[in-house]
C-alpha cells in the first residue's frame, strides 16, 4: 500500500484531436472564403459634350462576409478580355476587424461544440 500524494493536475488549454481537426477544416474553409476574389465586370456610358462614352471596370473584392479589400482596374471598352488598366487597391481596416472577429466566433463555436459532445458522452458514459 503507498500512500503516495498525486500532484494536482495543472489546467491547460487542451483540445481532442478530433476537434482540432473540425477546427483545421473550418479555418481552412474561412481562409477559403476570405482569399476567393469575386471578379464583376461593370460597364457605364458616360456623357460627354453629347457623346456617350462606354467605360467598363473590373471590381475584384476580398473578404467574407463583409468586403476589406477591394480594387477596381479600367477595362478597354472595345474589348473586355485585352490590357487592363490597374487600379488602386482600397482597404477598410474596420471592414477587415469584422471579419477577423467573425472569424473567431466561428472558430469558437466549433471548439465550443465539438468539446461539449465529448465531455457529455464522458459524463454518461462514467454513470
Amino acid at each position: 500500500m503507498s500512500d503516495e500524494v498525486k500532484p494536482a493536475r495543472r489546467w491547460r488549454f487542451q483540445v481532442h484531436l478530433s476537434t482540432a481537426i473540425v477546427l483545421m477544416c473550418v479555418a481552412g474553409g474561412l481562409i477559403w472564403m476570405n482569399v476567393d476574389e469575386g471578379n464583376d465586370v461593370e460597364c457605364l456610358i458616360v456623357r460627354s459634350g453629347g457623346v456617350g462614352i462606354r467605360q467598363c471596370y473590373v471590381s475584384r473584392a476580398y473578404g467574407y462576409p463583409i468586403v476589406a479589400r477591394s480594387h477596381l482596374d479600367y477595362i478597354t471598352p472595345w474589348d473586355l478580355y485585352g490590357p487592363v488598366v490597374p487600379g488602386k487597391w482600397k482597404l477598410d481596416f474596420g471592414n477587415a476587424a469584422l471579419d477577423a472577429l467573425y472569424g473567431l466566433v466561428v472558430l469558437f463555436d466549433a471548439w465550443f461544440l465539438c468539446e461539449r459532445r465529448i465531455r457529455r458522452r464522458a459524463v454518461r458514459n462514467r454513470t
